[in-house]
This record gives structure tokens, sequence and C-alpha cells, in this order.
């Protein structure tokens, strides 16, 4: 989608003189974008507003410097560009990194918000005013003589995005199946490329050496525009300088490269979309193993289903509209409903006349409502529902989180299915994650619930609401709920000591192991199987094309 919104915004700038097409070939560009769109089941909000307005200001950016060719005969100078591409590059990838927390995690490390933004911001904008694109010079030349380049196009933008979305869909397939493309998605993308094409698909350039002057030179362009020979850097064979060895060098790998055989070019393409739609279209079963599953298939619940919600201090009107919403589903209509609170001033009898709860229980206000989920299972290990639907009384998202309810919980094979984000895997003997949470905890932890397991990578879960069966509750032993529940509630346990906090805050109403556990529902209810990680849909996209219920669930799978 951002590579399109670039794309097109450089369309509509670039030909505002050229009228005559544009209607019609913006139309088609607008029907294949929400093609694209309807068919992305990663949708995050965020995403949408940051990838998409950044890709249409360099959109601008690029259309506005090609209208300053055309009228100016000296655009900015090339090796001004590559300076200013390279530090913007290094500038916004750091910024990336930390702010994603991908290297701060391992490293540790830590670096002053602002100046990174700023710096990200002035990097940023540099790139912008100067209208180029810094993965490939698509446009490299100067209009200061005539030069006839007829049937020799340049190397265009479309070559350049066709070659780079083959590379990375085949890439993001290989890395754990974190994406899917439906076969809508592939059309969508293709007459969107069509419709900016022109014709220039697979043109190539050509590098060639003037005999008068002796200088190395691109030309062509696909639009017919005067070039001069004496494009940058102004390499003379009598002033053979180390810059002039490094560009002659370039040039002739170009030239060898592209210049004599075009089919290369075209194979190049083929071959990395060849590998791309291969991997994206096989069967996901065989790049993604489950981890073992252990089910108590003996235990007989003494109901249906049970909707165990945490509260606090929170309105109870929230409470009543969290209730009603979930009754109003009817596959949880005759659940019963177990309210916990941790106001230390709670009316309990108020609470559940008001809510019409059938129990209301009053717990101390220590480790955050994980701890008011494992108090509920150790305390009712032999009293579990069938299933259970752990959520806080505060429901998050729930403009998404009653509809993934709906849509996906299954009375008869439901193990475990998560409401917090989807996809969010680490790696289990360092353990990470994007807003700056590590523990070193998930490997010790896995070890307890599957000991001759080897843990790679697990799945993580967020938001502390999921439902999850007794059959799968109760397949790991129940002193693993209890000694966690003890590190939660004794300020003296392991998950309350300098050695394990490392300085991070922590606190019993508040504990940093609140936020492991918090993430590690996963892990601990037996349903971390990267197959998961990869087919379910975020929380805004709600369903994925071609999927099925089992894309964000574990299935107890009885009758097998």
């Amino acid at each position: 989608m951002a590579a399109l919104a670039d794309l097109a915004s450089t369309s509509i700038l670039s030909r505002v003189n050229q009228p005559q097409n544009e209607a019609f070939r913006l139309l088609a560009l607008a029907l294949s974008s929400c093609a694209i769109l309807y068919g992305e089941y990663r949708l995050t909000v965020n995403g949408i507003i940051f990838s998409i307005s950044a890709a249409i200001c360099a959109g601008i950016s690029k259309a506005l410097h090609r209208i300053h060719s055309e009228k100016f005969s000296r655009p900015i100078s090339t090796l001004r560009d590559n300076t200013f591409y390279a530090c913007a590059l290094i500038v916004t990838t750091t910024w990336i990194l930390f702010e994603e927390r991908t290297w701060s995690v391992i490293l540790d490390l830590r670096i002053d918000l602002a100046l990174m933004l700023a710096l990200n911001t002035v990097s940023s904008a540099v790139v912008i005013v100067l209208g180029r694109s810094w993965m490939l010079p698509l446009y490299p030349y100067r209009r200061e003589g005539p030069l006839d380049s007829k049937n020799i196009p340049v190397l265009g933008d479309i070559a350049t995005y066709l070659s780079l979305a083959g590379l990375i869909g085949y890439s993001s397939v290989v890395m754990l199946r974190r994406s899917y493309t439906s076969p809508l998605q592939l059309i969508g993308y293709f007459a969107a490329i069509l419709c900016l094409d022109n014709g220039r698909l697979f043109g190539l350039p050509r590098w060639y050496q003037s005999r008068s002057r002796g200088n190395y030179s691109l030309i062509g362009n696909s639009r017919g525009a005067e070039i001069d020979d004496n494009f940058e850097p102004n390499c003379n064979v009598n002033e053979r300088s180390s810059s002039c060895q490094a560009w002659d060098i370039v040039h002739r790998l170009l030239n060898n490269t592209f210049s004599m055989y075009p089919i290369v070019r075209v194979f190049l393409i083929l071959g990395l979309w060849t590998a791309f739609l291969i991997k994206n279209f096989a069967n996901p079963s065989t790049t993604a193993p489950g981890m073992p599953t252990s089910l108590d298939l003996a235990y007989t619940p003494h109901a249906d289903t049970e909707i165990v919600i945490s509260m606090y201090r929170e309105p109870l009107d929230f409470v009543n509209y969290l209730i009603a919403s979930l009754k109003a589903i009817p596959s949880l209509s005759s659940a019963i409903i177990h309210i916990y609170t941790k106001d230390e001033d709670a009316n309990l009898d108020a609470i559940q006349r008001q809510t019409g709860a059938d129990n209301v229980t009053h717990l101390a206000n220590v480790g955050r409502e994980g701890e008011t989920y494992l108090h509920h299972i150790v305390y009712n290990w032999n009293s579990l529902a069938g299933h259970t639907l752990f959520v806080q009384g505060d429901v998050h998202n729930p403009r998404e989180f009653f509809p993934r309810v709906r849509d996906y919980y299954d009375p008869e094979k439901t193990g475990m299915l998560s409401f917090g984000f989807s996809g969010n895997v680490c790696n289990c003997q360092s353990c990470g994650d994007r807003w700056g949470w590590s523990d070193s905890m998930v490997y010790k932890i896995y070890e307890e619930i599957y000991p001759t397991g080897l843990c790679s990578k697990v799945l993580l879960s967020y938001k502390g609401q999921f439902i999850v069966s007794a059959r799968r509750i109760r397949g790991v032993s129940k002193t693993v709920y209890e000694q966690l529940l003890n590190a939660l509630m004794m300020e003296t346990s392991w998950a309350h000591q300098e050695e394990y906090l490392k300085g991070r805050k922590d606190s019993l109403n508040a504990p940093f192991f609140g936020f492991t556990l918090e993430r590690l529902w996963n892990v601990l209810l037996q349903c971390s199987d990267l197959d998961v990680a990869w087919r379910c849909p975020t929380l805004l996209s709600g369903t994925r094309s071609g999927g099925d219920k089992g894309d964000c669930q574990c299935f107890d799978d009885v009758g097998k």
C-alpha cells in the first residue's frame, strides 16, 4: 500500500500537463489499492496512518524533483544527493532500531528519545527536499546538452518496485511465515503496476564512454528528455582520481550486468516473484510445527462456560456493558459470571446486585490481573467450567474484541484463543518485544511446562484477555500455576528481588513479572504454535481472506 501511495502521488503531480489518460489510470489505481487493502489481514492503525502518509510525501517529493528537472538545467548534484541519502538512511535506521526496541532489548542500550526524534525529522526533511530515492539512482541525468536517447529507456521506478516487492515478499514468508498475500492482492498490485508503467516495465539503462570527452554517462530517458553526457561525477580520462575510478567500476558492472542481455533483468524479477509465490502458497503446516500439547481428557466440567472478570475501580456501567455484550453472543449466552474485585472499599453485594453476576469475590490488590486469573485456576481446580473467558473490567479494544469472540470462539473445538495483539514472536532465550519488555524467565517457565521440549521461539499474548478450555488448563501441572501465583503474591519471592529485577520498577500491586505473565499465557496454556503467529489477522483486520476459525487459536482436537 505504501509503495502504491508513493507511485500514485508521483503520477498525479508529475503528469499534471497530460490529463487525457490520468482519470482512467488513477481510477484503476484507486480500485487496485482498495483490493490490496481489502485483502490485507495485518492492518494496524499506526501502520496505515504513518506508512501511507510517509509514502505520499515521498511520492510528492519525487514528482516535484522531476518537475524541477524539466524546468531547470541543473538538478541537485548526485554526489551531494548520495551524501544526504547515506546520512538519512543511517539516522533513520538507527531511530527505527531503537524505537522498535530491536537492539535495545538485546544490548540493553538507551538513547534520548527527543534527540533521536529530532535527528530523524531533520534527515527525513532533507530527503523530501531533495526529492530523490536513496535506494537506486532512478533518474540520474542532467539537461545541459542534446543527446539522442531513442529506444534506450532509463532504469525506472516500476522495475525497482517490482524487484524490491518480490524480494521483501519472499523474505517475509521465509522468516517464520509472518505474512500471507492473497490472490486478490496480487491481482490488485499488478493491475496498479500496469496502470503506472506506460510500457516501460523492462526498460534498461546503457552505460557508455564518450570517445570525445572520455566521460562515463547513463543515457536514456523514457520521457525523451535531453540528457547531458557530462553525468556526475565528471571523470576525465586524464584525471583518474580514486572517486572516478570507483564510479568507473560501478558503471562497468552495471553495463556488464544489464546492457548486453536485457533478459537478465526479466529473469531477476520473475525469479524473485516465482520464489515468493511458491513460498506464499505453500502448505503452512510444513513450515511451523506446533508445540506438544497435554490435555486432561478425563476431567468433567461442572458448567459449559464461565466469564471471569478482574476489576479494580472501573465504573459499573463499563462492567454491565461488558457482560451484556458478551451475553449477546450466542455461544456465551448461558455463561456463569464471576467478578473478582481488588478494590478494598468495594461493596460486594452492590456489585452483584447491579451487574447480575453469579459470584463476586474480593482479592487483595496485588499481582495485577494475572494474579486474579491464577487465583481462579488454583482455587477452582476441580470446578473449572468447560471454557473460561478471562477479561478485565475495562476491556481493551472493545470495538474489535467482541467481533473476535463472536467469530472465532468454538465451544466444541477451542482450546486457547487470545484476544490481544497477534503475531508477536520472540526468541526463547532472549525474549523481548517492541514495547521495551524483555525477560530471561521465559526459557525457565517453558522448561517447567515442557521439560523435554526444546524452546526456540514462542508466541506472545497481550492485554490479559483470552478464553481457554479446562482440559488445556489441567494439562499443565497445578504446581506450575501455584508457583507463579506465589511469585506474584509473596514479597520475598524471586519475582520481587533485585537479582531478577535488575533495576526495573516493581511493587506488589504492579509487579514487573505481571507484565511477563501477560505475555506468557499462550506459552502457559500450550498454544505457542507458530502457525497461529502468521495466520491470525490483527484485531483491526478482523479476518483473513481464505482463513478460518483455526487461524487465531489452538484447537483441543479431542476427536483425533
